[in-house]
């Protein structure tokens, strides 16, 4: 006869399976690419190949958020040079952005971004060891950061450089 008083048994085994990596979640990291811009769910979704063992896939996507971070800087330079560094007014940028990067970022997820969140489903389904995704937030917060002090340094520089000019006398008014 059972003891009534006996705790119950569990009859649950651990369901993740034993060769799948830590990953961060793909479809999470596809989205930070709107909130925190393409380079860093690059870099996450590279951090994930690299796990998984696909390293060119891994490299590649290191590869497009470098690209994008100097095509950036680039649009940026170059529509204060042309602009006389009025860059009020200036939709450039924005229209750059229409133009070239929602594209690249509609590009990357249907080459890339959904390439690996379709083959983690089919390999591993939904259980698989996760990495934290606060890190990913907080590599977000570091990058963003990181590249508003590059476009503030890249601003002095050009106003050094005297391509955009600040104006010394007070308005009219």
């Amino acid at each position: 006869m059972e003891n009534p008083y006996e705790p119950p048994k569990s009859t649950w085994e651990n369901p993740l399976p034993k060769d799948a990596p830590r990953l961060f979640n793909p479809t999470a990291s596809s989205m930070f690419a709107i909130l925190f811009g393409l380079p860093l769910a690059c870099f996450l979704h590279a951090a994930n190949w690299k796990a998984l063992g696909e390293h060119k896939y891994s490299s590649a996507n290191i590869w497009i958020g470098v690209v994008w971070i100097v095509l950036a800087v680039g649009v940026f330079v170059a529509s204060a040079i042309v602009n006389g560094g009025d860059m009020q007014g200036n939709n450039t940028i924005q229209r750059s952005f229409l133009i070239f990067g929602l594209p690249a970022l509609l590009g990357w997820y249907f080459g890339f971004g959904r390439k690996q969140e379709q083959l983690v489903l089919e390999k591993y389904g939904k259980n698989y060891p996760r990495r934290n995704m606060w890190w990913a937030v907080l590599w977000g917060l570091v990058m963003s950061v990181s590249i508003f002090v590059l476009f503030l340094i890249l601003t002095i520089i050009l106003i050094i450089l005297g391509f955009i000019p600040i104006e010394t006398t007070p308005p009219a008014g």
